[in-house]
């Protein structure tokens, strides 16, 4: 018998629910499995965390479907401390093990979008609302499990509805882990974050207070040795190379420590004048027994390209404020006139601006600027 306003459990949720039991044993289907359940959520994204636990050391898994790698990352080694969905679920009175909650019920729409939460990271990869469970709660038989459906922009946000047909599916999810964990126990560990960050193709970097490197990815090893590089290694330690040189990495860790958010970036330069930036983020959780041995505090991602091209005019190529707007807008596909008019400068004044930003680059066409600084 199916509760009031859930949706009819047909014979294609129940096909979903053989294939979950058919899982247990063999890890890689797990979130296979999962993700045969996003049609009933009208979901485009699932993900499935079981917490890293010392009493439970062989039952950290990571798994999802539709979610990127780069945001379980993100997710998992910063900004679950800043996750106000689960701040929220915390604070309530029924919390524990068989709660379901969406987020609006847990966190006002609009005051969701007015965290750092919001806009640093949940907007940023496009979700729009969640449905989340908590499949087991902590205990010494368990680690803690959860399992949260995803909506991005330009869906309905999730409803009670979808609250009741999650509800049904957590008691099913509860009993295949725990069956997963007492037949496949070689298997349990399943997928970890750190295995997550090995497979990702941006160069990932996770460092000791000292700037030590205490693991890094195949990206990132190879980062270390190009050249010419962004990045060096000095007895274990990592070096930049900036726009004034090399140098460590300790001024930007101190940066990282003194922000509140444990967030920073760092402009680089290399030899052939080549912009990267490397963006720092806080660990606020252990990523794996190996890391948190090993005392990581921050994690470090390479992009080629500067965080901020009109600094890189400024500090690298000698623009004043003003050129450096006015490449910008360039870069627009705006024209002089255009640059006129919304900046109420004279005619004169941005021909000087353009003028002497051709020069200081060498360049004698408009275009060949505008292929410039797009370049960088």
């Amino acid at each position: 018998m199916t509760l009031p306003d859930t949706p009819t459990l047909d014979r294609s949720w129940n096909d979903c629910i053989d294939r979950l039991y058919d899982a247990v044993g063999r890890e890689h289907t797990l979130a296979s499995a999962l993700g045969d359940f996003m049609p009933f959520f009208d979901a485009r994204g699932v993900t499935f965390l079981t917490i890293p636990d010392v009493r439970h050391p062989t039952t950290s898994h990571t798994g999802s479907v539709g979610v990127s790698e780069q945001s379980l990352l993100e997710y998992h080694s910063h900004f679950n401390v800043h996750d106000e969905w689960v701040l929220a679920a915390q604070r309530r009175s029924d919390f524990g093990e068989g709660l379901v909650s969406h987020g609006s019920e847990l966190v006002p729409r609009a005051r969701l979008r007015q965290t750092y939460f919001w806009k640093s990271f949940v907007s940023r990869h496009r979700v729009m609302d969640i449905v989340t469970a908590i499949v087991e709660a902590s205990s010494t038989s368990g680690p803690a499990s959860f399992i949260t459906f995803h909506r991005h922009e330009g869906q309905r946000p999730f409803a009670r509805r979808d609250v009741l047909t999650l509800t049904k599916l957590v008691p099913h999810l509860r009993h295949v882990l725990r069956l997963h964990r007492r037949l496949a126990p070689a298997l349990a560990v399943g997928s970890t974050l750190l295995e997550v960050v090995h497979r990702i193709d941006v160069p990932v970097l996770f460092l000791a207070a000292d700037g030590r490197i205490v693991e890094h990815n195949a990206a990132a090893a190879a980062a270390l040795k190009a050249r010419p590089s962004w990045l060096r290694q000095q007895a274990g330690r990592l070096g930049l190379a900036m726009p004034q040189g090399w140098t460590g990495v300790d001024e930007a860790l101190a940066a990282l420590r003194a922000s509140p958010q444990g967030q920073v970036a760092v402009d680089l330069l290399n030899s052939e004048r080549r912009s990267a930036s490397l963006n720092l983020m806080s660990v606020h959780g252990a990523i794996s027994d190996h890391i948190a041995q090993h005392a990581a505090v921050a994690v470090a991602t390479l992009q080629p390209g500067p965080r901020d091209v009109a600094a890189v005019l400024r500090t690298v190529h000698g623009f004043t404020p003003a050129e450096a707007r006015t490449a910008l807008q360039l870069v627009d596909g705006r024209s002089a006139a255009e640059i006129c008019e919304q900046t109420g400068q004279s005619m004169a004044t941005v021909r000087t601006h353009i003028a002497a930003a051709l020069g200081k680059l060498g360049l004698q066409r408009q275009a060949q600027l505008v292929a410039r600084v797009l370049a960088l």
